[in-house]
């Protein structure tokens, strides 16, 4: 995040029209960069006793700027560790109704320098099956789902870079990702026994996909101002497919809808 912040400024600058995620005002005072906090909390496993059998719980994550890193191995719910150094920053934890929110307070005025830290490390319980929604306006995400019983997974990106982790996963059903100026690396090499379909939405950047050799895979790709490039597919009409395609009883479905940048896809 300090690498680019420069450009990730530039960027709010342009989505603070649209997105209601991040917003800046000019002209009003602004919160004030203080000592580092570390703080911890836990939410407990007994708290998803209410969702009934069979139903999910649903993860929502909004921050505005920072660095993100959630993986699994909780034994509890949720086990999360987070550092800042904007008191106004506290996170915000809720869980009602079958939802737990994590949630970034207003980050209107928030300074915009090299000397803001907001962290947050963020693990699940493997156990849970979850619908994981993770909204980040501008910064870094380093998500390892691999070991997470997530259904679904929605990602909106602003300005940054994503890494998303779903090797050895098992599932997974669908994933979508809107992702604006940065770089997203994608791990699809999971271990499904039903099709998952993906979709990916790119903005400004690089977007590298790793796609599985144990199941057929199709991608299409509609590609704006960039390349693609390819490993271990061949071309098929208008799309990309592997040797297991239309031979496996599972088939990985990736829909790629690019803007501006390169896209790689790596099937070996």
């Amino acid at each position: 995040m300090r690498k680019t912040i420069g450009v990730i400024i530039a960027v709010l600058i342009l989505l603070s029209v649209g997105c209601g995620t991040v917003n800046i005002d000019v002209g009003v005072e602004r919160a004030e960069v203080g000592e580092l906090q570390r703080t911890s909390q836990v939410v407990e496993l007994a708290r998803v006793d209410d969702l009934g059998d069979g139903s999910d719980l649903r993860v929502l994550i909004t921050m505005g700027a920072g660095e993100l890193d959630v993986d699994g191995g909780a034994d509890e719910l949720l086990e999360a560790e987070f550092a800042y150094n904007i008191l106004e920053w506290a996170p915000e934890i809720e869980v009602q109704n079958g939802r737990l929110q994590v949630a970034q307070p207003s980050s209107r005025n928030m300074p915009f320098n090299e000397e803001v830290r907001y962290e947050w490390d963020l693990s699940f319980n493997d156990t849970v099956p979850m619908l994981f929604r993770a909204e980040i306006g501008a910064g870094s995400g380093d998500l390892d789902l691999g070991s997470l019983r997530v259904r679904t997974v929605d990602l909106k990106l602003g300005a940054g870079d994503m890494t998303v982790d779903l090797n050895g996963n098992r599932t997974l059903e669908r994933l979508d990702a809107d992702l604006g100026a940065g770089q997203f690396d994608l791990d699809l090499r999971g271990d499904w026994e039903q099709d998952v379909d993906v979709n990916v939405r790119g903005g400004l950047g690089e977007t590298t996909i790793q796609l599985p050799q144990n199941i057929g895979v199709r991608v299409r790709v509609d590609k704006g101002l960039g390349s693609v490039s390819t490993q271990g597919l061949t071309r098929d009409g208008n799309d990309y497919v592997n040797s297991l395609y239309g031979e496996s009883e599972v088939t990985l479905y990736v829909s790629v809808q690019a803007g501006i940048g390169e896209v790689n896809l790596i099937g070996e």
